[in-house]
């Protein structure tokens, strides 16, 4: 399964909280609640209750600041991940946090990126499979057959693995092929083999850590990972 039809195939994905908290003020500096939705192309909907537009009655222009750029986030951080165009997904914003002094274009948009983490979170559980992100960087080898790619995997700690394998052993929206536009994102599969807050311990599928004569175990970012 490509990288971007593990999540489309998750859809629909509710009830996504993204929270940025600022030291001004005690509720955040922003918070985004969205739905993600099946669509034909990358869209958004405007769903934010009466309540939260009477609040900022005296400030008609925040609700609509919010949502701009929470949608600017969510597609920010799917193009960052998928590449562009954004994966044809409904963006559908019900909450926003409206506020004189917090809102902005900064906050709202990492609330949009949070949400968007949020729900990649809920995908992974541990014992389930799922897909690192990664680099394929060049074709490796013609031999042994089909071939052998180089791939590049970046863990929770900023050490960048150097994983060589058949094509089959990685995931990605390109044919991994000699002719392929290297470098592009992968995904290299693997088990969770636990979760410590916002970090998964994934044990690779098809690279050995010759030390300890065991599959290698990676830790990664929880929010980064997706099904496989």
């Amino acid at each position: 399964m490509a990288l971007i039809d593990a999540l489309l195939h998750a859809l629909p994905l509710r009830d996504l909280r993204g929270d940025v908290a600022t030291k001004h003020s005690a509720k955040g500096g922003a918070t985004a609640l969205v739905d993600l939705e099946p669509a034909a192309e990358f869209e958004a909907v405007d769903a934010i209750g009466e309540r939260i537009r009477a609040d900022a009655r005296d400030y008609p222009e925040l609700v609509p600041l919010c949502f701009t750029n929470i949608v600017l986030g969510v597609q920010a951080e799917f193009e960052e991940r998928f590449g562009t165009p954004a994966p044809p997904i409904r963006v559908v914003v019900r909450e926003v946090l409206p506020h004189i002094i917090e809102t902005n274009e900064a906050n709202n948009r990492a609330a949009g990126r949070k949400a968007v983490q949020a729900g990649l979170r809920r995908l992974v559980v541990p014992g389930a499979e799922c897909l690192m992100p990664a680099v394929a960087i060049r074709w490796y080898d013609d031999d042994p057959q089909p071939g052998l790619v180089e791939v590049a995997l970046t863990d929770r700690h900023g050490t960048v693995h150097r994983l060589i394998g058949k094509t089959p052993y990685f995931e990605a929206d390109h044919e991994l092929e000699p002719s392929a536009p290297y470098p592009f994102v992968a995904g290299v599969p693997g088990t969770v083999v636990e979760i410590d807050g916002d970090t998964a311990v994934v044990k690779s599928l098809n690279h050995l850590d010759d030390q300890k004569e065991d599959f290698q175990r990676i830790d990664v970012r929880l929010g980064t990972l997706l099904p496989y």
